[in-house]
């Protein structure tokens, strides 16, 4: 809310008699506009810029896992488990930043544990069949399954900026005047 004011000496000094008390004039009330009822604007959905670096970060991961790279599997999990919370963060959203991470947190601790049940049962361990190939591909499926979802939760629900109810414009404009013995003084203050 801005607020004005216009002031301006009339009367100089000494220019009036002396005798009587100055006159001051109640200012007028300030006329506000009606307010106008408008329909709730919807939420604002900011997701993006998560949902590029979730796509990028899963691919990332499932790269290096497939690939047996580990720098490239970290870097992509950081993407995912970091992405996502710092866009809540960057639109001023530290819950859903809280419940973003703790979302992610949990899908991942689920696609460990869908590697910890199927990794061994797909002769990846090295140790029953030593003569058979690795098939890791359902392993890698779930895992990106489960981590996919939390990300399609994240970045479909918990991506919305309700916006904040807008504050009633009210314009107002009050002049003023007062006239003493020795000087008169004319304002005019408003706010908008």
């Amino acid at each position: 809310m801005w607020a004005a004011a216009i002031v301006a000496v009339l009367i100089p000094p000494g220019a009036l008699p002396s005798g009587p008390p100055p006159i001051v004039a109640p200012p007028p009330p300030a006329v506000a506009p009606a307010p106008v009822d408008q329909a709730p604007e919807p939420a604002r959905w900011y997701g993006m810029p998560a949902a590029v670096v979730d796509g990028i970060s899963i691919s990332l991961a499932v790269a290096g896992f497939a690939g047996k790279a580990g720098g490239v599997f970290i870097v992509g999990g950081m993407g995912y488990a970091l992405g996502a919370p710092i866009n809540h963060l960057a639109n001023g959203r530290g819950g859903a930043a809280a419940a973003s991470f703790a979302l992610r947190a949990l899908a991942a601790g689920v696609s460990f544990a869908i590697f910890v049940d199927r990794y061994p049962s797909e002769h990846c361990d090295g140790d029953v069949y030593r003569d058979q190939p690795c098939q890791h591909e359902t392993t890698l499926l779930l895992g990106s399954l489960a981590l996919a979802a939390a990300a399609i939760l994240d970045d479909a629900l918990l991506a919305r900026a309700r916006p904040e109810p807008a504050r009633a414009a009210r314009a107002s404009l009050v002049p003023g005047f007062v006239v003493g013995p020795r000087a008169g003084l004319v304002s005019l203050g408003g706010s908008f």
